[in-house]
């Protein structure tokens, strides 16, 4: 069965980025990109995901407090989250959530990785 992946960003250009890096890894698996976390809610609520790549700095709810919701629906989900905005407040708020973290701008190898 193929992998299902979720990318929520609402920078068009950094979703297609993240669909693209992660389609050489994985050609089969489906993906659905979305630009907001209330509309993430939504889609997790009807899908069980593979892989969640949220940005953190989203309009409205943030990547950080979406994390939180698909764990307490989902402990073992695979979460990573990336930021072009990385304070220690958020590092240590990610670190909390025992999930990954990269910096933006994201190189395709570190994702890769």
């Amino acid at each position: 069965m193929a992998r299902k992946i979720l990318i929520v960003d609402d920078d068009r250009e950094v979703s297609r980025f993240l669909h693209s890096t992660l389609e050489i890894l994985d050609s089969a698996a489906q993906f659905i990109e979305i630009r907001s976390a209330e509309e993430a809610l939504l889609e997790v609520r009807r899908t069980a995901f593979d892989l969640y790549v949220l940005d953190v700095l989203l309009p409205g709810m943030d990547g950080i407090e979406l994390s939180r919701r698909i764990l307490k629906q989902q402990p073992s989900a695979k979460i990573i989250l990336l930021t072009g905005k990385p304070t220690p407040q958020i590092e240590a708020e990610i670190r909390s959530l025992n999930v990954a973290f990269f910096p933006k701008p994201i190189k395709p190898e570190d994702l890769m990785n």
